[in-house]
């Protein structure tokens, strides 16, 4: 029997908790290292797979209007994007005005948020909010068409996943800067959307196969082989790799599938343990994981705790156990930081994730 709190699967949390801390921890670190590119292959496909799973285990496509799911999903996405996002537009005006940008570098500022917001690119890490609405509404869609649709979808995701960033860079070559920022943005943000309509896919599959072994002795060991498997193909996909701007090293295909079977491992591995230990700070982390994203980032967070780690501390300039010490440190500093804005959030502005006060909690 899984745990749960408040009608959420702890595992699932603590999935997405894990998720939501590689993001944060990837931010952290600049230097590049074999961590930081082991963690780019789930730190984002893993919340895809956690929705994918959650869509099937509450049968939402057999049972829920398209119409009512859409209306949740806005509610619970693009709302607090749109929200989110006009504070970050303000901080960064405020931030413009402090640093003496003058009128004209404000107003290029704030139209290349707004451009960025509306075309649903995102303003750092807020991309991710339109890019997983974009995915669930085509998944919920595609699962109503024919077997036929099905197959053409999947292939027509395929074939976005693969091709999407050999293709932006031939059409930057012929057209102007200008041009190819304009259609890069809204492009990316679909292109985004349709990669993780095949992660949801994965997930709803995870949860069909778990109905039908709900007894699994053998998880952990499995999750743990999966997590060693992954981290050793993780090492052969050479290249940037960057779910923001499409880009999935130079083996795509290793890049995906060090994705699912990181992010499965550690979906059993977590459901393992979970009757031994709670894993209350992962749980956390996952329940909030809308907030953490939305801005550990883009109001200056991340940025105040790695200079101010290393005006106080130090910051090692090579990859070395000191480095990954130190960006874990600045990361629990972040965390402890970003503990007080979550609960003034959820206790003060719970509208701004799409809720009434007094809302918290509820299903995964």
């Amino acid at each position: 029997m899984n745990r749960q709190q408040n009608g959420r699967f702890l595992f699932l949390d603590a999935a997405k908790g894990v998720g939501i801390l590689a993001v944060m921890f990837g931010h952290i670190t600049s230097l590049g290292n074999p961590v930081d590119r082991w963690i780019s292959t789930f730190k984002l496909p893993i919340f895809f797979i956690v929705a994918g799973f959650l869509i099937c285990y509450k049968e939402e496509v057999s049972t829920v209007p398209f119409g009512k799911f859409s209306v949740k999903r806005v509610r619970a996405m693009l709302l607090p994007y749109l929200y989110f996002s006009g504070i970050v537009i303000l901080y960064r005006m405020v931030r413009a005005a402090f640093q003496g940008k003058g009128a004209d570098g404000m107003l290029r500022q704030l139209l290349a948020d707004l451009l960025d917001t509306f075309s649903f690119r995102g303003i750092s890490a807020l991309w991710f909010l339109p890019a997983i609405f974009i995915a669930e509404i085509l998944f919920f869609f595609v699962m109503r068409a024919r077997i036929a649709g099905k197959i053409l979808a999947v292939i027509a995701a395929s074939a976005v996943y693969v091709w999407t960033s050999p293709l932006l860079a031939v059409f930057e070559e012929y057209v102007g800067t200008f041009c190819y920022q304009i259609v890069q943005r809204p492009v990316l943000a679909v292109t985004k959307g349709v990669v993780g309509f095949l992660f949801i896919g994965c997930g709803y599959l995870l949860c069909e196969l778990r109905k039908r072994f709900p007894t699994g002795r053998g998880r952990l060991a499995a999750g743990v082989l999966l997590i060693f498997v992954g981290i050793f193909f993780s090492g052969f996909n050479r290249g940037s790799l960057d779910y923001n701007n499409m880009n999935f090293g130079e083996h795509p295909i290793c890049f995906f599938f060090c994705a699912l079977i990181n992010s499965v491992g550690l979906i059993f591995v977590l459901e393992s343990l979970e009757q031994y230990y709670p894993f209350p700070i992962l749980t956390w982390c996952g329940r909030n994981s809308l907030i953490l994203m939305a801005t550990h980032g883009t109001l200056g967070f991340k940025s105040i705790m790695v200079n101010g780690w290393a005006k106080v501390m130090s910051l090692s300039q090579e990859v070395c156990l000191k480095y990954y010490l130190e960006c874990m440190g600045i990361l629990f500093h972040l965390v402890v930081f970003e503990y007080g804005v979550v609960e003034f959030v959820n206790q003060k502005m719970p509208f701004l994730l799409g809720r009434s006060k007094g809302k918290i909690g509820g299903s995964n």
